[in-house]
């Protein structure tokens, strides 16, 4: 997998758009988010997405065959949550994200 490179943003901001992506809110109790928080706001987040993917077909095939040089045809739910991951966890992906989702 290559690192994610500056047409890539303009990707993922083209998915975030097509898919009217939104942040979840932030349920904490206290000032600084606790693991549990940050865990949960994962989840919401992945869910808020994973369920509007649909939305951004094309786009997500496009750009995961650009990064990855993998189709996800044939791949299991796995496989691709996987693929997510890795690409999610690259540096300052999920900081363009927090910033290009309303």
């Amino acid at each position: 997998m290559r690192k994610l490179g500056k047409d890539d943003l303009y990707s993922l901001s083209e998915i975030a758009d097509k898919m009217d992506a939104s942040m979840p809110e932030i349920k904490s109790t206290g000032g600084l988010l606790t693991k549990k928080d940050q865990e949960q706001y994962g989840i919401d987040l992945a869910h808020g997405l994973f369920r509007k993917m649909y939305k951004a077909k094309k786009e997500i095939d496009a750009l995961i065959l650009d990064i990855t040089g993998q189709t996800l045809e044939g791949k299991s739910p796995q496989e691709i949550v996987s693929l997510f991951k890795e690409i999610l966890a690259q540096d300052g992906v999920l900081d363009f994200l927090k910033s290009a989702i309303k």
